[in-house]
């Protein structure tokens, strides 16, 4: 199923390989290659072969740019690099990058972020539930409170305090 922003269909990464997989029967080869990996910032290039058919995707990421990417980046990464070379092969929505792409680029926009529905920072509300959140559950609030984060963010913080099994120490 695709996922509609501002009126175009992206597709994930993950149905991409799946109707490639449909198509092909598994009759592919699908490789990631780090190009380049320094101060923080990651680039993956994906190399899909089908048939007698090559096709290439490259993708970068900033450890730092969003909450996702402190932990994640190197994922994110490969996994849009492997999405944008599904895209050169047609595998795509009305869209060539992925729905995953688009999530981690409006994630990492900076502050003339356009679409403040998804990327302003966290209200007031959210924090103050993060802390009561982190106090019942007898979790350290420095873990979750963060300057800074976002809407996006601050909800998946209170999903994982809401998870969390009040004896969870967090590592």
């Amino acid at each position: 199923m695709s996922v509609n922003i501002h009126g175009k269909e992206y597709f994930t990464v993950a149905e991409r390989v799946k109707e490639l997989n449909t198509n092909v029967e598994g009759n592919y080869t699908l490789t990631t290659e780090m190009v380049y990996f320094q101060d923080g910032v990651v680039v993956f290039k994906a190399t899909l072969e089908v048939n007698d058919n090559t096709y290439n995707g490259h993708a970068m990421e900033k450890e730092e740019s969003s909450m996702i990417n402190k932990t994640s980046f190197l994922e994110c990464a490969e996994t849009s690099a492997i999405g944008r070379a599904l895209a050169s092969a047609g595998y795509l929505g009305s869209e060539f990058a992925s729905a995953d792409e688009v999530a981690t680029a409006i994630a990492n926009q900076d502050g003339s972020k356009p679409l403040k529905e998804i990327s302003t920072e966290a209200s007031p509300k959210q924090m103050n539930y993060i802390k009561k959140l982190c106090a019942e559950k007898n979790v350290d609030e420095d873990e979750y409170v963060i300057e800074g984060m976002t809407k996006e963010d601050a909800s998946e913080s209170i999903e994982t305090l809401i998870n969390m099994k009040s004896t969870e120490v967090p590592f």
